[in-house]
């Protein structure tokens, strides 16, 4: 849950939905969570987001990854951090979302999915 939920403050749904989806496709990529327990201040992953240190917790992501942070490439690691903002209103709106470089980039063929 967006970290505005687990503070109980009023939040746009749209903007926690974002939140929701950045840790989906987080998952779908790494096949493992962004943070370790939930998104506020106490989480070791979440702090480092919420203190402006994506380098380190994309660094710390990558340890086990052919290329470190390569692996990812900076427009993923752009747009799931975006979405992972601690305030809301910085987080991207869905066509944002749809426009960004690497939702524009190349597609799995079937074969290839499978």
């Amino acid at each position: 849950m967006a970290p505005e939920i687990h503070n109980e403050e009023r939040y746009s749904p749209s903007k926690s939905d974002v939140f929701s989806a950045g840790v989906i496709l987080f998952v779908m990529l790494t096949r493992h969570f962004p943070i370790s327990n939930k998104a506020d201040k106490t989480d070791p992953f979440y702090k480092l987001i919420y203190g402006n240190r994506h380098d380190l917790f994309w660094k710390f992501h990558s340890r086990n990854k052919a290329g470190l942070t390569e692996f990812y490439g900076q427009d993923l690691m752009n747009l799931i951090s975006s979405m992972l903002m601690p305030d809301s209103t910085h987080r991207p709106r869905y066509p944002e979302i749809l426009n960004h470089p690497w939702m524009k980039g190349p597609i799995a063929t079937e074969e290839e999915a499978r």
